[in-house]
């Protein structure tokens, strides 16, 4: 009895089993025209995809922002290393958090000041200037396939105007885009710059990333169009080349940011480009932590020595094209001549200087470039609050100097220290005779992290945070 009512119970929840299924089936095939979307749904999504479809074509605005969108989160996957934001701790993501919210505002802020430049500044805002000759480049791109109105000769201000209307030829020459894209390089470099040095900041990385990612100068030059920005990329590029070859992690990588940094920085101010390899040159020379072997040593910096130098050569015969086109001049005289033009510069921020020609006028242009105007000769809103910062990093460093001058503390060794010592110095040599507040202003914009850097990179004798670049 007990077999049979198995059986029959089993062939039961058969029978139950198949008229669920037949139900379920019932149910999928009735509700049909519940599930399937209308027609009017239907067709207002396609109305709405050919409405988006028909904007980006005909919108030249969003076109052009989806472009500088897509070309950032690019840059920001492949140059931005891995692991560089999980690495901080929270109170620095914060402030990394704060950076990017004033970043994506500052390229508004830029055009707005361009705006009013005429109040602000003497001579117009360069940033317009470029957006309108890139927009004749793009013309002339599509129109013949050649650009006939760049301007200047390559490297230097039609790098930068070559660089916007290919651009623009490309996406349209809307300048909002422009703007963001120049603002997008500058972010990564900036990053770069960081990532590769918080270490020799020790217990104060968060301090050191609100200076190095909030300081006023640094946030707002390097956000608009202009040579500024692929600057910053370059400088980032490079100090983080310097950093993997040291630590001899990523050497590849390594490689890689050094040669796009002096790309991109030898297209713009080769100049520039040059004092930083000598720098880096210098700096993996002299800074490298000390070793057991001194033949360990020697094979430890030949790479990047190698690396270092084969770019600083190459930068010399650029460098000397920038500045005697003909070719009269040696690179030295042809420097002092540029240099003797731009102490000449006029405009109502301009005051006299003179270029540096012996090692006693050293002191003199490290502070001329670093900290004027000082505020007594402070002229226009912009200079007073350069004035102020310049004083407050300038306590700070005075503070660290004389820390290391009595002996209680001392540079952290590493090669970017190093590096950033020579740079410093012979940027501020090489920049002194710039006549006028406002344009100095904007330039010291280059060599200012690397002056926080060497704020923040000095210890206590004996502590324990004392340590050598491994």
């Amino acid at each position: 009895m007990e077999g049979r009512e198995d059986v029959g119970g089993t062939q039961g929840k058969r029978a139950a089993n198949l008229y669920a299924t037949a139900g379920l089936a019932d149910w999928i095939r009735q509700p049909r025209m519940t599930v399937r979307p209308s027609a009017s749904v239907t067709l207002a999504g396609l109305g709405l995809a050919s409405i988006l479809s028909v904007g980006l074509v005909l919108m030249p605005t969003v076109r052009a922002l989806l472009m500088v969108l897509a070309l950032a989160v690019v840059a920001w996957i492949v140059l931005l290393p891995r692991g560089w934001f999980a690495d901080a701790d929270l109170s620095t993501r914060r402030v990394i958090y704060v950076f990017l919210g004033l970043r994506i505002a500052m390229p508004l802020i830029s055009m707005w000041v361009g705006a009013s430049a005429d109040m602000l500044f003497t001579g117009g805002w360069d940033a317009f200037g470029y957006h309108d000759v890139g927009a004749k480049v793009a013309a002339d791109l599509v129109a013949t396939g050649k650009s006939l109105s760049h301007g200047p000769l390559v490297p230097g201000t039609g790098a930068i105007n070559l660089a916007v209307g290919y651009f623009y030829a490309v996406a349209s020459p809307v300048r909002i885009a422009s703007f963001y894209l120049w603002d997008a390089s500058a972010v990564i470099g900036m990053l770069l710059f960081w990532w590769a040095t918080n270490h020799l900041a020790g217990d104060r990385q968060r301090q050191y990333a609100m200076f190095v990612l909030l300081t006023p100068t640094l946030l707002f030059w390097n956000a608009g169009l202009g040579k500024e920005a692929p600057l910053t990329l370059a400088t980032g590029c490079i100090v983080a080349g310097v950093h993997l070859l040291s630590a001899r992690s990523g050497a590849m990588r390594g490689l890689v940011y050094l040669a796009l940094g002096a790309v991109v920085a030898g297209f713009v101010r080769p100049h520039v480009a040059l004092l930083l390899m000598l720098s880096a040159l210098i700096g993996v020379g002299f800074g490298a932590s000390r070793l057991h072997s001194r033949s360990k040593a020697t094979t430890r910096r030949l790479v990047p020595l190698v690396a270092v130098g084969t770019f600083l050569i190459i930068l010399f015969p650029v460098t000397h094209a920038f500045f005697d086109p003909v070719g009269e001049l040696s690179l030295v005289d042809a420097a002092y001549s540029r240099a003797e033009v731009m102490a000449a510069v006029g405009g109502r921020s301009s005051f006299e200087t003179s270029p540096p020609r012996s090692a006693l006028d050293v002191p003199e242009a490290v502070v001329t470039v670093l900290f004027r105007p000082f505020p007594w000769e402070v002229r226009t809103v912009p200079q007073l609050l350069a004035s102020a910062e310049a004083m407050v990093i300038g306590t700070m460093l005075a503070r660290a100097l004389r820390g290391v001058a009595k002996r209680r503390m001392r540079f952290e060794r590493s090669s970017l220290v190093v590096m950033s010592m020579t740079f410093v110095v012979s940027f501020c040599v090489a920049f002194a005779s710039l006549g006028n507040f406002g344009l100095l202003v904007r330039q010291r914009s280059q060599v200012l992290p690397f002056v926080i850097l060497l704020v923040f990179s000095v210890r206590s004798v004996g502590s324990e945070a004392l340590r050598s670049e491994a």
